[in-house]
């Protein structure tokens, strides 16, 4: 895999790629599976983790335009019915994640625009918002439970992307 470029992605709070407001909350979360699933996944398995397996033949299309659109090399294979990401992308989560591995919860609430759960974003953005509320209960440096309780409290007072 040749990577070309890395790319910047919020998937809290206001949706970005590269500082971009974008509007489609499934081509954030399509980058965000595909980074950690991909860089190649069968469109089945796409179509399970973003929509649950319903959808339509057309429900790739417009979050693959919207990543194009905003500069990611990101292609749908016909021949094999596969998604390609050709390009490095680093997500505010991951980052805060990271941080909160190292026990630094304030760190972690900077880098984050709120729960990973925006207008239009489905199951995939649930589970994302879930895993980070672990992360968050679960953090090393033995937080109390209010200090928990008013991390989830100051994510959940972000503005919605």
């Amino acid at each position: 895999m040749d990577h070309q470029h890395k790319h910047r992605v919020s998937i809290t709070g206001p949706l970005r790629i590269d500082g971009q407001l974008q509007s489609s909350a499934r081509a954030v979360e399509l980058l965000h599976l595909m980074t950690h699933e991909g860089p190649v996944l069968h469109r089945r398995e796409v179509e399970k983790a973003l929509y649950g397996g319903y959808c339509s033949r057309s429900s790739l299309w417009y979050p693959l335009k919207v990543c194009r659109d905003a500069g990611v090399a990101l292609r749908y294979e016909s021949e094999s019915q596969t998604v390609v990401l050709d390009d490095d992308i680093l997500f505010d989560v991951d980052v805060a994640l990271g941080y909160l591995d190292r026990g630094d919860l304030r760190a972690a609430l900077w880098v984050l625009g709120g729960w990973p759960s925006s207008k239009g974003a489905g199951v995939y953005s649930e589970r994302l918002a879930a895993q980070l509320r672990d992360a968050i209960a679960t953090a090393p440096g033995g937080f109390c439970r209010s200090e928990v309780e008013d991390a989830y409290e100051s994510l959940d007072l972000r503005p919605v992307g």
